[in-house]
């Protein structure tokens, strides 16, 4: 069943970044207060984790490892990511593994398949192991006054806009200008598209330039009950 993103007190960059922005509704207190208080009067507590083919709640809290499960774990979290390049999940652990409590929860929290990259799931469980013993619960999982749209981009625009930071909507980069030759790679321009015009940002020796080459759901589609997502 999808949920809200997942959020939570370890999100250190998150936390510190939204504690020097006013919330949207009280510009007395910050995003991260204002998420602090949403989290205690409304604490995250799942009373049915796991439920059976026959609509029964399961007893979630057991993970259902054995030994061999433990030591799989132990051994994938300590081997350098080197050596598992090119490898799945799949190539880590028993058969028996992927029919525990622990993989059900997991999986769901995370959106992992089995096929996934190892490395993936390696980062995954050293980043929230401490989420181990409340899996089944899911204590700890913070939410946000509002979905996390209105909570936290909104505010964060706004302060960006205050201070004359301005935001180009449907228009995309189409690739950077370069100066040729010396030991630093430097951008002097970027070339942006909007309704089908394209045009040059000139950047000037002062000026910064911060780029994202995409993100997990950078080449999100959508399917639908009859068609699968198309393959971008």
């Amino acid at each position: 069943m999808s949920g809200s993103r997942m959020f939570e007190h370890k999100y250190n960059c998150t936390c510190d970044l939204m504690l020097t922005i006013p919330a949207a509704n009280d510009p007395a207190i910050s995003i991260t207060e204002e998420t602090n208080l949403a989290e205690s009067e409304a604490r995250w507590f799942n009373t049915a984790r796991l439920v059976d083919r026959n609509q029964k709640i399961l007893d979630a809290h057991a993970l259902g490892f054995g030994e061999r499960d433990q030591l799989d774990l132990v051994v994938l979290m300590a081997t350098p990511e080197k050596l598992l390049d090119g490898k799945r999940i799949t190539d880590c652990f028993r058969g028996e593994f992927f029919e525990t409590n622990f993989w059900f929860e997991w999986c769901t929290l995370f959106a992992f398949q089995r096929w996934h990259s190892a490395i993936e799931f390696k980062r995954y469980l050293l980043r929230f192991m401490h989420h181990f013993s409340t899996i089944d619960t899911q204590e700890g999982v913070y939410r946000t006054r509002y979905n996390q749209y209105d909570s936290i981009a909104v505010p964060l625009v706004k302060w960006l806009r205050d201070r004359g930071v301005e935001i180009r909507f449907e228009t995309t980069v189409e690739s950077l200008g370069f100066i040729a030759g010396g030991t630093r790679i430097t951008v002097d321009s970027i070339v942006v598209e909007h309704s089908g015009t394209y045009s040059s940002i000139p950047v000037g020796e002062d000026d910064c330039v911060f780029v994202t080459n995409g993100s997990m759901t950078a080449d999100k589609t959508f399917g639908t009950m009859a068609s699968p997502a198309a393959l971008d």
